[in-house]
């Protein structure tokens, strides 16, 4: 985390000009997911990065207090409903997704759920305790549901968010196939 802040901060890769870094800012990164012969997903190292500003230190009084600027498009609907599924208590944010690290040739279905990653683990540094391992992995678990319970028209959803929450694992995830040899949805 270190080097992508120093990165993030260097005047020549300055991808957050409008932000000054202070105690009230948290990053979230998220890596993009590549398919690898039809059959498995890696974590690459093209991410998607969100930084997320306190604004007011209050609870917010809708979602839609919370500011959220999406370099290169319209914010999707999913990200309000992110904010009302965190129920966000503590503050009311400022929250800007950098696109630009997004490859060019990405597919916009499957840039929204790093993206919620992100911006998650962004907003998780503020609401709740992130300093336990045990924490972390078990909201990690909850938020994994979250995004899975979400209609995305993306094939083998369930693996891809596997691997853009946790990164790539050192086992392989392979589809399975039903008897016939059609490839199950996962």
């Amino acid at each position: 985390m270190v080097k992508v802040l120093k990165d993030i901060r260097h005047p020549e890769n300055n991808v957050f000009p409008d932000f000054q870094f202070t105690k009230d800012v948290a990053i979230g990164v998220a890596p993009h997911v590549v398919e690898l012969a039809g059959c498995s997903r890696l974590a690459v190292t093209r991410s998607c990065l969100v930084l997320s500003k306190v604004l007011f230190k209050r609870k917010p009084k809708d979602v839609h207090e919370h500011k959220c600027r999406i370099q290169l498009g319209e914010e999707p609907p999913l990200c309000r409903q992110l904010f009302e599924r965190l129920n966000l208590k503590n503050n009311v944010y400022d929250i800007e997704v950098c696109c630009e690290l997004f490859p060019d040739n990405y597919d916009d279905r499957k840039a929204i759920v790093p993206m919620l990653t992100a911006i998650w683990k962004s907003l998780s540094c503020f609401e709740q305790d992130n300093h336990h391992k045990e924490d972390f992995e078990r909201n990690a678990e909850t938020f994994e549901k979250y995004l899975n319970s979400i209609e995305l028209d993306i094939k083998e959803k369930s693996s891809m968010i596997s691997a853009v929450i946790f990164g790539s694992l050192s086992e392989a995830r392979l589809p399975t196939f039903t008897n016939d040899g059609e490839q199950c949805n996962l």
